[in-house]
């Protein structure tokens, strides 16, 4: 039996699949707390989120050929991404890729998969990298070896970018993938349950 398309919906950064909702990894995320931006005024979220998007969509355009006229006011900002290329030349295996697990329940987008040496995955970040991405790296990795058996995630880098500069952050604990397993596992428990009320979306690309 085939699988069902995966359909993202942006907009509400839901993700849904054979008419059903599979919980993303933003949403695991912020319902346990993981992910807290409640202490910031929706002005600055607002304004984060929407160069998060504009950076994704910038580097993506750039990543698939595609990336036409545009405003020069985005070039530091291109510039960074084109540092990291310049600096590791990794080939990129994916750009910006839904992917789900049949087995833990769960979707997410996927920033990037490369293979520089080994396989990893990247989650870019424009704002204040928090330590939930860890988890977030961790997650990915699930989806990416579920979806890809031949590929092996050896590293899981956030890549903090800013104008004309990049910074990578390693995530080296082990016990990552475990801990949102078990994130996973309860969150699903609950939905099982009827105990999921809803979460709120957050601002964290």
């Amino acid at each position: 039996m085939s699988t069902p398309e995966l359909i993202f919906k942006p907009g509400i950064h839901q993700y849904y699949q054979g008419g059903r909702e599979i919980p993303g990894v933003t949403k695991i995320l912020n319902h346990f707390g993981i992910v807290d931006l409640s202490f910031v005024h929706e002005d600055i979220l607002r304004t984060c989120r929407d160069r998060g998007t504009n950076v994704h969509l910038l580097y993506a355009l750039y990543d698939q050929g595609d990336l036409g006229e545009y405003d020069p006011a985005w070039n530091p900002w291109l510039n960074a991404w084109k540092k990291f290329l310049n600096d590791f030349k990794p080939e990129i295996i994916a750009v910006e890729i839904p992917l789900s697990s049949r087995l833990w329940n769960l979707a997410g987008t996927i920033d990037r998969i490369i293979r520089t040496k080994e396989g990893g995955v990247i989650d870019i970040k424009t704002g204040v990298p928090q330590k939930a991405t860890a988890l977030q790296t961790a997650a990915y990795k699930i989806l990416v070896e579920e979806n890809f058996p031949n590929i092996k995630i050896k590293f899981r880098w956030t890549l903090k970018v800013e104008p004309d500069n990049y910074r990578i952050i390693e995530h080296k604990d082990r016990t990552d993938e475990h801990v949102f397993k078990g994130l996973v596992q309860a969150y699903n428990w609950k939905l099982n349950k009827g105990l999921i009320k809803g979460d709120r979306d957050d601002c964290s690309n």
